[in-house]
């Protein structure tokens, strides 16, 4: 970890005074590629704070050899730590949002999309030690790898730092995301509420057919309110069709006038 980023990490103004800006990251895929691909030329123009950025994971597997070949147990303790953390600074944040709310946000932060954008935000993907089938397949850049990989640094900060250093690192990384979604509903769950307030019932979500080859699957999800077919969406997983298939359904029913425009 870079001297620069130890000081942003303690110096909760300069979180503030960059506030806009990394608002504007958040919301626009566009800026947040930019930023992506800023951090990436640093680290290329300054090899020594790419060099520092993994001596915590190299020094815990040096202390720890036996945890060398892979990170689950790291990853196991990291997920716990990042719940917790997560969950403290939303209660601090948000004082007076009921349990339900806190929840939600949680749930949306804490979820492999959220924490593999962090992973490409600091370029995590070249540290990963992986198989060379593993890496030919795209590993480094797989969500899901780079999500479990955020989770293991933060298990090792745990052990090496504790639980004061994880909380400087997620309020750093996980401020302007919770404020950004304070009033946002997944489109999964516009549609559920949709569902029940119109017809006191949910939407029956049906995978429709699989295409690709075996080892790199797409995954067609339809989404059915009262037996009739709304949408589908495609997705590299299930769960990715599902959430694809329910913005399609709250897309059509908003253009169709059944729905009040979505807010975020």
């Amino acid at each position: 970890m870079s001297e620069v980023h130890k000081k942003r990490f303690k110096n909760p103004e300069v979180i503030q005074k960059h506030s806009e800006s990394q608002k504007k990251r958040f919301e626009n895929p566009e800026e947040r590629q930019k930023q992506s691909e800023r951090t990436t030329n640093y680290f290329k123009a300054n090899p020594e704070a790419g060099k520092r950025r993994s001596d915590i994971m190299k020094k815990r597997f040096k202390e720890n050899p036996e945890e060398g070949n892979h990170n689950e147990r790291l990853e196991f303790l990291g997920d716990s730590v990042l719940q917790l953390c997560v969950t403290d600074l939303l209660c601090s944040l948000f004082p007076t949002c009921r349990e339900g709310d806190l929840t939600r946000m949680r749930h949306l932060l804490v979820d492999t999309d959220t924490l593999a954008e962090i992973a490409m935000e600091l370029d995590l993907g070249p540290e990963i030690r992986m198989g060379l089938g593993e890496e030919k397949d795209g590993g480094r850049h797989k969500a899901k790898l780079l999500a479990n990989t955020v989770e293991a640094i933060l298990g090792a900060l745990y052990q090496l730092k504790g639980l004061e250093q994880c909380q400087s690192v997620i309020q750093h990384h996980f401020t302007e995301r919770a404020q950004a979604i304070r009033h946002y509903t997944p489109p999964k769950q516009l549609l559920m509420e949709w569902c029940q307030q119109t017809y006191k019932t949910t939407p029956v979500y049906r995978l429709v057919e699989t295409q690709g080859p075996s080892h790199k699957p797409t995954f067609c999800i339809g989404v059915w309110i009262n037996d009739e077919h709304i949408a589908s969406g495609m997705g590299s997983s299930k769960k990715v069709g599902t959430i694809e298939a329910a913005v399609a359904a709250v897309k059509r029913l908003y253009q169709e006038g059944a729905m009040e425009p979505p807010t975020s």
